[in-house]
């Protein structure tokens, strides 16, 4: 199973960071791969969680070759077992905020759930993103951000997904329910 973890890359506090961290812990300690958009902030703790229990990782990053990844990601590529570039065919691989948003699609359409802890607009694209596709979500209830306006906006567009949402305050409790869910539904 991978599981995706999205959430803020700047702006965000120990207290975040170590929730963050958390969600790697249980991921890996369950057998999971985790995946994020190799970036700083919040999806980095994680990978950081998840290295400290020995867990594999996966890296969506926005740009076409590692030399570039460190400068323009702000992450090191040796955290992640495996990197997935931009296309060097892709037409707009030079505007890095197109590269960004290409990087949000690949990285949740890899998953098998999403989780989503804090976040601002890349993040919120990435829940719609999720969302749409019909990806299990797990959101990390108190943790500030776009988390917050969720359930707001999903009664206010009453949009039908197949996603499962499940929200949680207990990054322990969000993942072994993400598993769960995974679990009945092979």
């Amino acid at each position: 199973m991978i599981i995706g973890v999205f959430g803020s890359a700047a702006g965000t506090s120990p207290g975040l960071e170590q929730q963050a961290m958390l969600l790697g812990q249980f991921i890996a300690q369950a057998g999971a791969t985790l995946i994020t958009g190799a970036c700083q902030g919040l999806p980095y703790a994680a990978v950081k969680g998840a290295k400290t229990h020995h867990g594999d990782t996966i890296g969506c990053t926005a740009v076409t070759h590692e030399q570039l990844h460190e400068s323009m990601m702000g992450t090191s590529a040796n955290d992640f077992d495996q990197l997935i570039f931009i296309p060097n065919d892709f037409p707009h691989k030079q505007l890095h905020q197109v590269c960004l948003k290409y990087r949000n699609v690949v990285a949740v359409s890899h998953c098998d759930a999403a989780v989503f802890i804090s976040g601002r607009w890349g993040s919120l694209n990435e829940f719609t993103i999720a969302y749409d596709i019909g990806k299990p979500i797990g959101v990390l209830t108190g943790s500030g951000g776009m988390t917050e306006f969720l359930p707001t906006l999903l009664e206010a567009f009453q949009k039908p997904s197949k996603s499962r949402l499940f929200f949680n305050e207990q990054p322990k409790v969000l993942i072994q329910q993400l598993i769960e869910n995974h679990q009945t539904n092979e």
